[in-house]
C-alpha cells in the first residue's frame, strides 16, 4: 500500500485553511452584529456607524454626503413607519369608539323596545281583563235569560193552554171550545211508554193535598187537560167520570190516577159530571151528557167512562184507544180479583168515537144502582163487536170506601130493562138524552160540568 507524500498533504492543507479563511469573512462582513443587549443586521451596523463618523471631525465630506442622504431615506422611512403605526393605532381606537357606540345604540333601542312591549303587554292584559269582565257579564246575562226562560216555562205549563197541543182552546158563548191546531213536529210517542213503574201501592184512605198534587204534576193546565210535552201522542182520550157526593174518592182519583196517565203519555182531560138535585142516581145518563159535553170541546179519539171510586193498582194497563170495546177493571179487591161473570161491562170501559156512536151509548132508563152495564154490553154484541179486556194480572183495581157518600138505590127495574134492551137501544140512548147545564166550572186538575137531567133538579 503506498501512503501520500508529505508535500501531498501540506498542500491540501493550504487549500483547506484558504477555504476556512475566505468563508469567516463572509460571514463576518455579512453577519449579524450584537450590540449591548440588541442583535442587528451587519447593513444596518455599517448605516448607523457610517451616520457616527460622518457627524465625527474626522470624516471626509464625500462620506459626509453619502451618509446624510443615507440617514435621511432611513429617518423618513422609519418616521413613515411610525406614522402608520399611530394612523392604526387611531384609526383602531375611532373604530372601536364608534363600535361602543353603535353597541349602546342597539341597546337603548333595545331597552326601547322592550318598554314598548311591556307597555303593549300590559296594554293586552288590560283589554283581556276587560274582555275577561265584559264575557262574564255577558255570562251573567244568560244565566239570567236561562233563568227567565226556565221560569216563562214553568208559567206556561200552568197556563190554560199549551203550544204543544193539537187542540186549541177558544172561547164561545163564554165556553172553552178545542179546535184542531197544527201539530208541531214531533215525534210519535213509543207504543210501550218507557216510565211506566208497573205495581202501586195504593193508600185508600189517604190525605190527599190537592196543592201538592198539582206540583207533582207539572203540565196538567187548569181544567184537568194534558197532552206530553216531548213527543205526540197517540192516543187523546176523554177521561169522563160520573159523580155525585163523592168529594173524597175524587181527591183520591186525582192523587193515583193523573200521574198514570202521565206516564202512559196519553193526551187527555178529565171530565167530572155531577147530577143535580135529589133524584136516584143515573149513571148511564150522565156518560151519555158527559160524551157528548166532551166531544163539544175537543176532537176526542175516544171516551173513557170511569167510575171514580176504582185506583188502577199496575200502571201497565194502558188507557189507550182500542180496537174494540174495552173493559179495563177486571179484577177488583172488593170481588177478590176475580171477574164476577163473562158478560160483565162495568166499573171502566173505553170505546172509541165511533164505537160510542154505533151503540147510541148508554139506555138512558136505568135510575138506581145497576142494569146499566148489562145493557151496554147487549149493545156491543148486536151491533156486530166483541169486547176485549186486559190481562187480570195488570188490569187489578182497589175500590175506594168512603163513610160520607150516600149509596145508591138498588133498581127493582133492571131486569125487566135488559129483557127489551135491543128493542131500544136504535131509540134509547145519545140521541134521547135530555139535561140541562146548570153549571160548568174549571179547577186545577178537572172540570166540573152540573146538570139536571130530563130538565129537573128534583124528583
Amino acid at each position: 500500500m503506498n501512503f501520500p507524500s508529505s508535500k501531498m498533504w501540506l498542500g491540501g492543507l493550504t487549500v483547506v485553511c484558504v477555504m476556512v479563511l475566505l468563508l469567516g469573512g463572509v460571514y463576518v462582513r455579512m453577519g449579524p452584529v450584537t450590540t449591548g443587549k440588541r442583535t442587528i443586521h451587519r447593513s444596518r451596523f455599517l448605516r448607523i456607524k457610517g451616520y457616527q463618523q460622518l457627524h465625527s471631525p474626522g470624516g471626509s465630506q464625500n462620506d459626509k454626503g453619502l451618509l446624510s442622504a443615507i440617514a435621511t431615506h432611513w429617518k423618513s422611512s422609519s418616521d413613515a413607519r411610525n406614522l402608520s403605526v399611530k394612523e392604526q393605532a387611531v384609526s383602531t381606537r375611532n373604530m372601536s369608539k364608534e363600535a361602543q357606540r353603535t353597541t349602546d345604540k342597539e341597546r337603548n333601542q333595545g331597552r326601547t323596545v322592550t318598554r314598548d312591549q311591556n307597555l303593549k303587554g300590559r296594554e293586552g292584559q288590560s283589554k283581556t281583563t276587560s274582555s275577561q269582565t265584559v264575557r262574564r257579564q255577558k255570562m251573567s246575562l244568560v244565566g239570567q235569560k236561562e233563568e227567565q226562560a226556565v221560569r216563562k216555562e214553568n208559567e206556561r205549563q200552568t197556563t190554560h193552554t199549551t203550544q204543544k197541543t193539537k187542540l186549541q182552546l177558544t172561547q164561545v158563548n163564554h165556553r172553552p171550545v178545542a179546535t184542531k191546531k197544527s201539530v208541531s213536529k214531533l215525534s210519535l210517542c213509543p207504543k210501550k211508554p218507557p216510565d211506566l213503574v208497573g205495581s202501586l201501592f195504593i193508600n185508600a184512605y189517604a190525605k190527599v193535598n190537592l196543592d201538592e198534587v198539582k206540583k207533582k204534576n207539572p203540565g196538567v193546565t187548569f181544567g184537568g187537560f194534558y197532552t206530553p210535552p216531548d213527543c205526540q201522542p197517540r192516543d187523546r182520550v176523554a177521561i169522563v167520570i160520573p159523580f155525585r157526593d163523592r168529594e173524597e174518592h175524587l181527591k183520591v182519583f186525582q192523587h193515583y190516577m193523573i200521574p198514570v196517565f202521565r206516564r202512559q203519555l196519553i193526551q187527555f182531560k178529565i171530565y167530572v159530571i155531577e147530577q143535580a138535585g135529589n133524584c136516584d142516581f143515573n149513571r148511564g145518563m150522565l156518560l151519555n151528557i158527559g160524551v157528548l159535553e166532551a166531544a163539544k170541546d175537543g176532537d176526542w179519539q175516544c171516551f173513557c167512562l170511569h167510575d171514580v171510586d176504582l185506583i188502577l193498582e199496575n200502571d201497565r194497563n194502558l188507557y189507550t184507544c182500542p180496537e174494540r170495546p174495552k173493559h179495563l177493571s177486571v179484577a177488583v179487591d172488593k170481588f177478590n180479583y176475580r171477574l164476577l161473570y163473562s158478560t160483565l161491562f162495568g166499573g171502566i170501559t173505553i170505546l172509541t168515537k165511533e164505537q160510542y156512536w154505533k151503540i147510541n151509548g148508554y139506555s138512558n132508563k136505568y135510575w138506581g144502582w145497576g142494569g146499566e152495564d148489562d145493557d151496554l154490553y147487549k149493545r156491543v154484541v148486536n151491533n156486530g163487536m166483541t169486547i176485549m179486556r186486559p190481562d187480570a194480572a195488570v188490569a187489578r183495581y182497589k175500590m175506594v170506601r168512603g163513610t160520607h157518600h150516600k149509596t145508591s138505590k138498588i133498581n127493582p127495574a133492571r131486569f125487566s130493562l135488559l129483557s127489551t134492551a135491543t128493542h131500544r137501544m136504535k131509540e134509547d140512548g145519545l140521541n134521547s138524552v135530555s139535561y140541562k147545564v146548570t153549571g160548568r166550572k174549571e179547577y186545577q186538575l178537572y172540570t166540573k160540568i152540573t146538570v139536571a137531567l130530563n130538565g129537573h133538579v128534583n124528583c
